[in-house]
C-alpha cells in the first residue's frame, strides 16, 4: 500500500542523493542520464500513489481507514458509500477536486525527498 510506495521514493531519494553532484549536472554524462530520469520519476510516481491511496474513498487504502476508526450509524451511512466508490472518485477527477487533494501532500513529500 502507501507504505511501501514511500519506502520506494525514500530508497530512489536517496540514491538520487548519494550520487556526486556532478552527474546531476545537465552537462554530465549522458549514459548515467536514463537512470537518473527513472530515479527522479521513480520518487515522483510512488509519492503520488501514496497519496493517491490515502484519499478517503472506500476502495482505496484510505477509505478502509476511516471505516476503521468510524463508530456506529456514522460508520454504516459511510460502508452504504463502498459500491459507489468508483463513480466517487471519477467525480473528483474530472472536477479536478482530487488533484485539490492530492497535490498539497504529494509537494510536501516531493520538496522533503527530492
Amino acid at each position: 500500500g502507501p507504505g511501501s510506495n514511500l519506502v520506494l521514493a525514500l530508497i530512489a531519494s536517496v540514491v538520487l542523493r548519494l550520487l556526486p553532484p556532478a552527474l546531476l549536472e545537465p552537462t554530465a554524462e549522458a549514459a548515467l542520464a536514463p537512470v537518473i530520469l527513472f530515479l527522479r520519476v521513480g520518487v515522483y510516481l510512488n509519492v503520488i500513489l501514496a497519496v493517491f491511496n490515502m484519499v478517503p474513498v472506500p476502495p482505496l487504502d484510505g477509505g478502509n481507514v476511516v471505516a476503521g476508526l468510524l463508530r456506529g450509524p456514522v460508520a454504516e451511512m459511510y460502508d452504504r458509500l463502498r459500491p459507489y466508490g468508483f463513480v466517487i472518485l471519477y467525480g473528483l477527477m474530472f472536477s479536478g477536486v482530487l488533484t485539490t487533494i492530492i497535490s498539497p501532500p504529494a509537494q510536501f513529500l516531493l520538496y522533503w525527498l527530492l
